[in-house]
């Protein structure tokens, strides 16, 4: 066994330890497992140690690409992400103070900024922010600007 792998059990058994698991990770470990707790626990570590070993590979490939290719990436979840929101008729929000949103970007999973996003979206930089405080997407005001999350639900 690596030492990567390694450390990766590592952090499930810590998980297992402080009754941590992800339920519903273990609710399919148990069906898998046909209701035997023993090979629930063990169906489970499996389960989510490869999840774990995705997500850590899916860290690396995103250190490792070109700016070019992150700015792709980028450019295609912001299309999928506001794709999804249903073009809203205008509504003044103006009466939202920013300061509700008043946040860091470190609350964000994967922040992009307003401006960027109606870059990339053909929307204006007012009307990402009204979605932002209409509850459409989850963002923040960081004092300079507006950011979204496009990883989170709002």
């Amino acid at each position: 066994m690596n030492p990567v792998e390694e450390k990766l059990y590592e952090i499930v058994g810590q998980e297992l330890m402080s009754k941590t698991v992800k339920p519903g990770l273990w609710t399919k470990a148990f069906a898998v497992a046909q209701g035997d707790e023993q090979r629930t626990k063990a169906t489970y570590i499996e389960l989510r140690v490869a999840e774990l070993r995705d997500e850590l590979e899916a860290k690396i490939a995103r250190q490792n690409e070109t700016d070019s290719q992150r700015l792709q990436r980028e450019n295609t979840l912001i299309l999928q992400r506001f794709s999804a929101i249903p073009r809203l008729p205008y509504a003044d929000t103006d009466h939202i103070p920013r300061e509700s949103f008043r946040g860091h970007l470190n609350q964000l999973r994967c922040p992009i900024s307003a401006l960027r996003v109606a870059e990339v979206t053909g929307l204006l930089h007012f009307e990402v922010a009204d979605l932002i405080k209409r509850g459409y997407i989850k963002g923040v005001f960081d004092g300079d600007d507006w950011f979204c999350d496009l990883e989170a639900n709002a």
